[in-house]
């Protein structure tokens, strides 16, 4: 029998069904130590104190976002550097105006104050009392006690969940267990790396010998070039002009400075900040001394994110250091890629305390992210030697201080447990490094981390040691390589890692960086035998350090094989032909001063190229290569079909795709062959003509004037005709496009 239902009853339970439908739950909020090392919280925070968190949206269309990232650092891709603009990023993958707005309606109607708009509609800056914070995710906010650091710590005691319906990633701002900090860099007082020393004080790295060692002779300065600094304090301008008096640089170099979210340009009172901040403009202009540079300073308690959203909104400086450890997050790991997707390169300190604990990235460690990350270059550290003040490079060994008996510092490495191993990190072999096949093995590359001299802290003076001296000074040397790519009309280079990964694997590696394979990052800190420099990639120094003019060309020219056009044509005939194509002739030159090995195949058995094989191409010469169809392109069938031409300097391994189209089409149909004398016409049989007929039939219109109310012969009409049989449905199909006339 039917039981009667109290309708207030079921109205309640679908409300209730629709609101836990509706509640989406996130993660990452509560820091790991917390479960871990069953820590206890101390107090509640007071439901009256304000807090800041930012509320991040995911992108749009990721499966075309990884597509995309992929083609555009694929050496081989037709879409090799073809970036987006921080307008364009946004249009197609940014958070659509209807999900931005349904996001900060939801804020608001908690209580909660929306702090300005980002462009990229990624970012919901929000700012209310935690009692509205605990409302909005769910939650009760506590205070701990820090396990490694003499602090209280803010984290709430479970995962967040929002009644909304709209996606949210993740939000950043529930909890300062981990506080941005510089990578490891120290400053203190013994004797010089090497022989002669550098040109400043006690022997120290200054100014030009940056230069001499890593770019001798070198005209490039970074002009028309800007790079971005990723700052968690401020600096004192005097200090900057005084080692540009010092180091003998230009003191008309332009620094600007951007305060992210609230942050002024009264620095802290913390010196090693301060400090930091000085080191990286220090040294990214003694590298590049013509470039402009761009402050981003967030304050010592910002959010990463923001620093990383306003440098991609700007979308100004085309390298980007950062001399700071800190926590990233989902939404760091989208802004990390639409900074590749906007080529803008990424150069992370990979940390000074040595190999990570246990060879991999620990939280509780001192190194680690976001060097891991596999959308930035890790930069490790070196211990660098020349032929005394502003002399040549002699020779490099790891950084690390623990061998030498001045500490526990030395350059960062390991293996990410968090990353797995990216598609151009794969091809290495790790054998004798020690490194993972797995997951993401740091760092990528190095450059001196020892004996250099800085002014900070409002007119103090040291040598300093860290990874942090090495990221800017990449930043420095990709500012000349951007700036001689744009000399010849090439995009600006972006993340280098494909191409560095590519070119270290061919027969060129040793013209291009400097082999680090002396030295290791052992330490007592679990990595006793990890690593150690062996010849090619290893966990200390990556592929080595910069070696000059040959690594700026060959990052900023991508390849010295230039092939013109870009495609070939589309070529259409009949079926067995003829086909409108006599042939295509593609220029090839080599832009390179020196010779490259050329080899051309095709991929296709209807299309040839001659000539093919081991083609010698001069530096700074041009040949000719011609396109032609073979006699299998009368066998194709009707259809579209796609071939390619792989034109391959084999000296770097690199290639260049070059794409036809041929386009069989079916013959104009006359129906000659039909000559059926029955007035009710000769049915159509499937395939007839390469066309599938269904109800059709054919009629000489000569057999059928005896029925005036019908077709008549030299009235409208040729000859031979189809129709409908009966005045029923009736369908042609076809497996290639095809007109009606």
């Amino acid at each position: 029998r039917v039981r009667p239902v109290c309708m207030a009853t079921l109205l309640a339970a679908c409300c209730l069904s629709v609101a836990a439908a509706e509640r989406q739950q996130l993660q990452g909020q509560v820091p790991f130590a917390v479960n871990r090392l069953h820590l206890h919280a101390t107090e509640r925070m007071l439901t009256s104190d304000k807090l800041t968190v930012v509320i991040g949206l995911p992108f749009r269309n990721e499966a075309a976002l990884t597509n995309m990232l992929s083609q555009i650092c694929d050496r081989n891709s037709i879409h090799y550097r073809h970036y987006l603009t921080a307008a364009q990023f946004t249009e197609r993958f940014g958070p659509t105006e209807d999900d931005y707005q349904s996001v900060v309606d939801f804020a608001k109607s908690k209580g909660l104050t929306v702090i300005g708009k980002d462009p990229s509609r990624m970012l919901v800056h929000v700012n209310g009392t935690v009692a509205d914070i605990e409302e909005m995710c769910h939650v009760t906010m506590w205070w701990y006690q820090h396990p490694t650091e003499p602090r209280v710590f803010f984290a709430p005691d479970t995962e967040p969940s929002l009644d909304l319906v709209t996606k949210v990633l993740h939000i950043s701002g529930m909890n300062n267990y981990s506080l941005p900090r510089p990578a490891g860099m120290a400053k203190g007082a013994y004797p010089e790396a090497g022989p002669g020393g550098g040109s400043g004080p006690l022997g120290t790295l200054i100014g030009r010998d940056f230069r001499a060692a890593y770019a001798p002779t070198v005209s490039l300065s970074g002009a028309g070039q800007c790079i971005a600094l990723f700052e968690f304090d401020a600096y004192y301008t005097n200090d900057i002009r005084a080692y540009e008096n010092l180091a003998g640089l230009s003191t008309n170099i332009i620094i600007t400075n951007v305060y992210v979210t609230g942050a002024t340009n009264t620095p802290s009172t913390n010196s090693d900040a301060i400090a930091e901040v000085s080191l990286d403009i220090e040294t990214a202009m003694s590298m590049a001394p013509g470039v402009t540079i761009m402050v981003y300073d967030v304050g010592p308690t910002g959010n990463a994110n923001d620093v990383l959203s306003a440098m991609a909104n700007d979308n100004v400086a085309k390298q980007i250091s950062c001399s700071w450890l800190f926590q990233p997050d989902p939404i760091t790991e989208q802004l990390f890629q639409r900074l590749v997707m906007q080529s803008q390169a990424f150069f992370q300190a990979s940390g000074d305390e040595n190999a990570y604990a246990n060879g991999v990235i620990n939280e509780f460690h001192k190194s680690g992210p976001p060097a891991d990350d596999p959308s930035v270059t890790s930069v490790g550290g070196t211990t660098l030697t020349t032929g005394g003040p502003g002399g040549s490079w002699i020779s490099e060994t790891t950084w690390n201080n623990y061998n030498t008996g001045n500490g526990t510092n030395g350059s960062g490495g390991g293996v990410s447990k968090v990353f797995f191993i990216p598609p151009w990190q794969t091809n290495v072999n790790m054998t004798i490094n020690g490194g993972s096949t797995s997951f993401r093995n740091i760092p990528d590359v190095a450059m001196a981390a020892n004996n250099i001299w800085v002014i900070y802290n409002n007119a103090q003076s040291n040598r300093f040691w860290g990874t942090s001296c090495a990221a800017p000074l990449w930043a420095g040397f990709l500012a000349m390589v951007n700036q001689q790519a744009a000399l010849h009309s090439k995009p600006p280079v972006g993340f280098i890692n494909p191409a560095i990964y590519q070119l270290c694997g061919s027969p060129v590696y040793g013209s291009l960086f400097h082999d680090i394979i002396t030295g290791n990052n052992t330490n007592l800190l679990g990595a006793t035998n990890q690593y150690y420099a062996v010849p090619g990639y290893d966990l200390c120094t990556g592929w080595g350090t910069p070696n000059g003019i040959n690594l700026i060309n060959a990052l900023a020219l991508s390849d010295p094989l230039v092939v013109t056009p870009n495609s070939g044509p589309t070529i259409g005939g009949a079926v067995g032909g003829p086909f409108n194509f006599s042939g295509q002739i593609f220029s090839v030159s080599n832009s390179a001063g020196t010779a490259i090995s050329l080899s051309v195949l095709s991929l296709s058995a209807w299309l040839s190229a001659f000539p093919s094989n081991a083609i010698t191409l001069a530096g700074n010469s041009v040949t000719n290569i011609k396109v032609s169809l073979t006699a299998a392109a009368n066998t194709l069938p009707p259809g579209r079909f796609v071939g390619y031409i792989v034109f391959t300097n084999s000296t770097l391994g690199a290639e260049r795709l070059r794409e036809f189209s041929l386009q069989t089409e079916l013959l104009p149909i006359g129906f000659d062959d039909l000559l059926s004398s029955s007035s009710a016409g000769q049915l159509l049989l499937p395939g007839y003509a390469g066309l599938n007929w269904s109800n059709f039939y054919a009629l000489n219109g000569l057999y059928y004037r005896s029925n005036p109310s019908g077709y008549q012969f030299g009235t409208v009409s040729p000859q031979n005709i189809v129709f409908n049989g009966s005045g029923a449905l009736a369908s042609i199909a076809a497996v290639t496009p095809f007109d009606l006339l």
